[in-house]
């Protein structure tokens, strides 16, 4: 009975050789799929939630804003419509730039574009100051943000991709509901 283990042993062992298979070792580069990588599928949400939230709440402040600038609700809709427009319009510069310089510098720099361009839109004296600000500058710095926050996540993901990219894209929803 040992012989026949011994033989049997010695045969596996022979085909390996002649095979030449060796151990498998797991590649350093490989996504995670998990650990550090939910906690940048929350920071996609969150990301996600604001800057959509921001674009498709507009309507919310438009009676509040044609009153101020005393414009008809066409000329006033169209600064939101340029909004949404100006974040999709700047994805595939803001992707050169995240092959460029990576996903948490373009990041940052759109909320900080965003900020400076919101901040200093409330000084806006007409529509067309409001729509450059608001619009162009602003929604830039939110293109900016959308794109990185969603291909961050792909980063850390490989069995799991779909599953936390969608989580991180209904941060659209989200925003859209909340705010």
């Amino acid at each position: 009975m040992a012989d026949m283990k011994e033989k049997e042993k010695e045969k596996n062992e022979a085909g390996a050789a002649l095979l030449n298979v060796e151990e498998v070792k797991p590649d350093p580069y490989a996504a995670p799929d998990g650990g550090w990588g939910w906690v940048v599928m929350i920071a996609s949400f969150v990301c996600c939630l604001v800057l959509d939230g921001i674009a498709y709440v507009f309507g919310v402040f438009l009676n509040p804003l044609m009153e101020k600038y005393e414009v008809d609700n066409a000329t006033m809709s169209g600064v939101g419509s340029v909004l949404s427009g100006t974040i999709q319009l700047v994805a595939p510069f803001v992707s050169l730039l995240v092959n460029i310089f990576g996903t948490r510098i373009v990041c940052i720099a759109g909320a900080v574009v965003s900020a400076v361009g919101f901040f200093l839109s409330t000084f806006s004296p007409n529509v067309f100051v409001l729509m450059l600000l608001f619009s162009i500058l602003a929604g830039t710095g939110l293109g900016l943000m959308y794109v990185p926050a969603v291909v961050a996540v792909g980063h850390y993901f490989d069995k799991r991709r779909a599953l936390a990219t969608g989580i991180a894209v209904c941060g659209s929803g989200a925003g859209t509901f909340v705010l």
